[in-house]
């Protein structure tokens, strides 16, 4: 994508230069941000800055287009984004190995806030640039970034309001369990927050938690959590400015640009949890383990995604999503769901925009008519082509979903090992963890 033959670092750089190296169609839009960057220090500063905003915000949309839309086609050529028809297929086979009660969750989301966070280059033309993928520059939320954002929800969720001493170590035993070994920072506000709330020193915290682990000190204790998290890529890339005001003229005069992932880009958030520590205990105990874990899960997720958000500037109300979710889907390695016949493993099709739209406007059409009899005119016709091949194609879908769904009727967790739902909300993400926690903790004949 870069053109070798341009040189980017020209002793004498000029805002004709400038223009040429912009109109180069050869060099990507990153890469032509970052030679916007080397005119920090020079007189045109202001003028990159002002290329910039154009590349970002401008008609023609480059970093979109030509940057972000682009190379999620090339990560989807290289890592098939599994969708649809094969969606459960894939998501079984990477269950098939995986220890008993192992399920994934996967949806796709969209922003109802922009997403703002810092990225880690120390050399860009604003001070704020938002977190991309090293290699494919993509804006993104990473793996830890996801861990260490749900962790702290349910943090706050589930140990804040703890008042019993012995609930406040179960709750925090089934979060090490879940996220793993705690940081610093979180083990030391945690033992300070039981030393407050309990009267208990440092010692006979260290004890307990060492009892319950089944170790003799928790200091040399290892633990890896049970959530594996994946990274998540938005389909778009926006920009915001804060415009602190003179107290007394009341005017801004040094705006503050922040990248961001826009209102409305979306992308897709794969969660997996693998119990590998259970690995060799009873079925009872291991169900009866995961019904813990699975409690507060669903909450978590919820509160995360459309209450609290993730990223930076949450406490403003940024990285908040919208609560319908697409593609969502929860498939489990040993579990079964009380309404039978919805384990399909796909998602119903919905008529394509492009179908409605066209029947809206020719109301008195259907896709039935062969092309060359619906009009003479070559623009309709091509409308009319295009329209209808986006309707068969989702006639051919809707039956094979219906046909899926007859095959599934009768389908258990019992006979294939792996259960399958669709999700389409966070509620419904929340309500489908409390219903696998209940039929778990029935099935451990265990209270909890």
């Amino acid at each position: 994508m870069v053109d070798s033959g341009a040189n980017f670092f020209k002793s004498d750089l000029s805002a004709e230069g400038i223009g040429e190296i912009l109109r180069k169609k050869t060099i990507s839009p990153y890469t032509k941000i970052m030679f916007l960057s080397t005119s920090l220090p020079t007189q045109f500063k202001e003028l990159s800055r002002s290329y910039y905003l154009s590349l970002l915000k401008g008609e023609q949309n480059q970093y979109q287009r030509m940057g972000i839309a682009f190379n999620l086609d090339m990560l989807d050529e290289l890592f098939p984004n599994i969708t649809g028809k094969t969606l459960s297929t894939h998501l079984e086979s990477r269950l098939k190995y995986l220890p008993l009660c192992s399920w994934i969750l996967n949806f796709r989301f969209k922003l109802k806030t922009p997403y703002i966070s810092r990225d880690d280059t120390s050399f860009y033309i604003i001070d704020n640039p938002v977190r991309k993928d090293k290699i494919f520059k993509i804006p993104m939320v990473s793996p830890s970034q996801w861990k260490g954002s749900l962790h702290g929800v349910m943090v706050r969720r589930i140990l804040i309001k703890v008042k019993d001493k012995d609930v406040f170590f179960k709750k925090r035993v089934s979060l090490i369990n879940l996220f793993g070994d705690e940081s610093r920072a979180v083990k030391q506000y945690l033992n300070e927050l039981m030393q407050e709330r309990f009267q208990l020193d440092t010692n006979q915290i260290n004890w307990e938690l060492g009892r319950l682990f089944e170790t003799e000190s928790i200091d040399k204790f290892f633990k890896v959590g049970r959530l594996r998290f994946y990274p998540s890529f938005f389909n778009d890339i926006g920009l915001d400015v804060i415009n602190p005001h003179n107290r007394v003229k009341k005017i801004g005069i040094n705006p503050i640009y922040f990248e961001t992932a826009p209102s409305g880009a979306e992308a897709h958030f794969r969660l997996l949890y693998a119990p590998v520590d259970l690995m060799g205990k009873p079925e009872e105990i291991i169900k009866k383990r995961v019904s813990q874990d699975l409690k507060g899960i669903g909450d978590g997720l919820s509160d995360l995604f459309t209450f609290i958000g993730f990223g930076s500037k949450i406490s403003n109300g940024f990285g908040i999503a919208a609560e319908d979710i697409k593609k969502g889907m929860f498939v489990g390695k040993g579990f079964d769901f009380t309404e039978s016949g919805k384990n399909t493993g796909r998602c119903k099709p919905q008529m394509p925009d492009m179908a409605k739209d066209f029947l809206s406007k020719y109301t008195d059409t259907d896709f039935s008519m062969p092309v060359r009899e619906f009009s003479s005119n070559k623009k309709k016709k091509a409308e009319f082509r295009k329209a209808k091949e986006r309707y068969e194609r989702y006639q051919r879908d809707l039956k094979a979903y219906e046909e899926d769904v007859k095959k599934h009727q009768n389908r258990t967790a019992d006979q294939t090992g792996i259960a399958i739902q669709e999700v389409g909300s966070f509620k419904s993400i929340g309500d489908i963890f409390k219903e696998i926690s209940r039929n778990l903790r029935e099935k451990s004949n265990g209270s909890l």
